[in-house]
């Protein structure tokens, strides 16, 4: 079986994850639903921490996080599963599912795989309430449904995004603009209009923003010196290197141009680019979290509601010419971090006693001071 971060290249590659809603996909779902007579039916997709739902019935959100679903053993192996009364099922007995609302008490899932890695995507599953007997055609109807559904993912079609994290497949025109800032659009360390907005503001000083994990879980795909995903914050930009926390002022970060843009930029020798040439991380004066002088630097931006609220960047300490797998590449390390960032955001938290509040403020403070 494909490894996670093979999987995960593969779906970031068809483009599927965060877009609009399409006929064809609804009518696999509809056919699901009708063929086993469930009342809740659904075509997913699963990244790193979602189970995302290209087309769904009888369910109001628009994805499960991957702890909670119900997949877990139909992605795994790769095989349909059918649960006739889930009361009575090992794995899904005690699951949060079942046991709570919408109390579910039949299921039946096939995995949706790729046809050309094999790797799987996802799955189509249904749901309802009651038991179930088994049918006689079994798991048969999703398998046809569920390869369907790998056809249509995986053909090469312009597909809208839900909002502005569009970078997840790119396409040649984004990598020519990524590369075409030009040399006079110089970086303005007082244009901070984007970073200061209201809109973007509210949402950083939220407590979700400051539980987003930065970490790195997996080898970056881009072959760099340092590939990093950073949060943009109310006055700096925080990041974590070789284990170590950064906080660098606003006027300091080399992200601010991204910020102000709100659009990646992709620099092959910064020497020679009057928006870095001069930056102190390039000349090498003073200090730097980089070991050497930054000759390459490129970053996408992240949003969330069409807020940039992170980065993710790659510094070299050499130049590099760059090309379109290497674009894919450093998209496919900004996706597992845009996905962090919906999934952490969306999170509804309770209010807090003023006490507790200001000793999470100081806790927070301590680790990036």
């Amino acid at each position: 079986m494909a490894s996670e971060s093979t999987r995960l290249a593969a779906l970031h590659r068809s483009g599927i994850l965060d877009t609009v809603a399409e006929a064809d996909f609804d009518m696999l779902c509809d056919a699901a639903a009708g063929a086993y007579d469930c009342p809740i039916a659904a075509v997913s997709f699963v990244d790193n921490s979602r189970q995302w739902f290209k087309a769904a019935r009888g369910l109001d959100q628009p994805y499960f996080l991957r702890s909670e679903s119900l997949c877990v053993e139909v992605l795994e192996l790769a095989q349909p599963l059918l649960v006739p009364q889930t009361t009575k099922h090992a794995a899904l007995c005690s699951h949060p599912l079942v046991l709570g609302s919408p109390k579910v008490r039949f299921y039946a899932g096939a995995p949706i795989v790729c046809p050309t890695t094999h790797c799987v995507l996802g799955s189509i599953f249904v749901l309802d309430t009651k038991p179930h007997i088994a049918p006689s055609f079994g798991t048969h109807c999703l398998q046809i449904l569920a390869t369907e559904a790998a056809r249509l993912a995986t053909t090469a079609l312009p597909r809208e995004k839900l909002h502005r994290n569009a970078f997840f497949f790119p396409t040649q025109e984004e990598w020519a603009a990524a590369k075409a800032g030009p040399a006079d659009d110089c970086h303005d360390a007082h244009d901070f209009a984007n970073w200061d907005a209201p809109a973007r503001l509210q949402l950083v000083r939220r407590r979700n923003f400051q539980h987003i994990d930065l970490r790195m879980h997996s080898p970056p795909a881009l072959d760099a010196a340092v590939v990093a995903a950073s949060l943009i914050d109310e006055s700096c930009q925080r990041f974590i290197l070789r284990g170590k926390r950064y906080r660098v002022p606003k006027s300091q970060a080399l992200c601010a141009h991204v910020v102000r843009t709100k659009a990646p930029v992709w620099v092959s020798d910064t020497t020679v680019d009057a928006r870095f040439r001069d930056h102190p991380w390039v000349t090498g004066v003073g200090d730097s979290p980089f070991s050497q002088p930054v000759r390459f630097f490129a970053s996408i931006p992240i949003f969330y509601k069409s807020q940039l609220l992170g980065t993710v960047f790659a510094v070299d300490y050499e130049p590099r010419v760059g090309s379109f797998e290497d674009w894919k590449a450093l998209n496919n390390d900004a996706c597992p971090f845009a996905s962090a960032i919906e999934v952490e955001m969306s999170v509804k938290t309770p209010l807090m006693c003023v006490p507790c509040a200001w000793l999470q403020h100081l806790v927070h403070w301590w680790r990036w001071r």
